[in-house]
């Protein structure tokens, strides 16, 4: 039961990232590519997708490594994909870009991915019940 439970979450982890992919792409690139871009982040999904088996099943199968592999290859690839999310620039606040511009405009006045945690790093003061966003 324990396993499964590992694989309840592991599925369930999985497709909450496969969602936030397409979520944090639509906001990371302007209009005349954004579709594009959506297309493109879920083709490569598809493929993991496609070679999640192959690594899980068929590898260990060969013979040369051990039981052990793809689950340093999953874990591994998690762990460094959520390492590079973080160097993301944060798009709360921002509109949806336009232009080229926009995204670097985005880019270059952006905030911090901590400020989800600590709203006081993005100007964003308390005031009682009531917030005031300051413009930096």
């Amino acid at each position: 039961t324990v396993f499964a439970i590992f694989v309840l979450l592991g599925k369930f982890f999985a497709s909450g990232a496969f969602n936030i992919v397409h979520i944090f792409t639509a906001e990371l690139y302007p209009t005349s590519i954004r579709t594009t871009m959506i297309g493109s982040c879920s083709t490569i999904a598809r493929i993991g997708g496609i070679a999640a088996p192959w690594v899980a099943v068929y590898l260990p199968d060969q013979g040369s490594f051990g039981r052990d592999v793809p689950l340093f290859i999953f874990g591994l690839s998690s762990v460094l994909g959520g390492l590079m999310a973080l160097l993301l620039p944060e798009t709360l606040g921002f509109s949806l870009p336009n232009t080229f511009q926009d995204v670097e405009d985005m880019e270059k006045n952006g905030k911090s991915m901590w400020t989800c945690v600590d709203p006081r790093q993005a100007g964003v003061e308390k005031d009682s019940d009531v917030e005031i966003v300051v413009d930096q």
